[in-house]
């Protein structure tokens, strides 16, 4: 199985994904949810956008990016680092475009707010977790 095909298996059913940037302003981490396109993974992910936000700002000063994906069904949790590119292409949307969309973008595919992310994975993914949580009996404290 390729790390595409094996990336494309781990994130199947995950519709949500956490995209961290560095903050161009003071270099801090920033996570924000992202909704994951329905297209089969070729090493791009794509994700719609507010072209005017800080979070395309932050990738136009510095493209690297990771993107963390939670199963909690499976226990399984991954984690990628990649390259992000904001990106202007009418076809591209129009060929991602759900309905869905039009409560963060009211002109539709006309929104001149509107643009893509684009994610190019740089390597595999770091890790596959399954975690398992146990519960101490009640009554019984732990420290963690």
């Amino acid at each position: 199985m390729t790390d595409i095909q094996h990336f494309t298996k781990l994130t199947k059913e995950i519709k949500f994904a956490m995209l961290t940037t560095t903050c161009s302003e003071d270099q801090s981490l920033k996570s924000r949810p992202m909704t994951l396109q329905e297209t089969e993974f070729d090493g791009d992910l794509w994700f719609f956008a507010d072209r005017f936000s800080k979070l395309a700002k932050d990738i136009e000063a510095n493209p690297k990016v990771n993107l963390a994906f939670s199963d909690t069904k499976a226990n399984s949790y991954l984690s990628a680092t990649g390259q992000a590119e904001i990106v202007i292409d009418q076809e591209k949307a129009k060929q991602l475009w759900n309905p869905f969309y039009k409560a963060w973008f009211e002109q539709g595919l006309d929104d001149p707010k509107l643009c893509l992310i684009n994610y190019r994975q740089a390597r595999p993914p770091q890790y596959q977790l399954k975690c398992f949580i146990s519960v101490p009996p009640v009554g019984r404290s732990q420290q963690y």
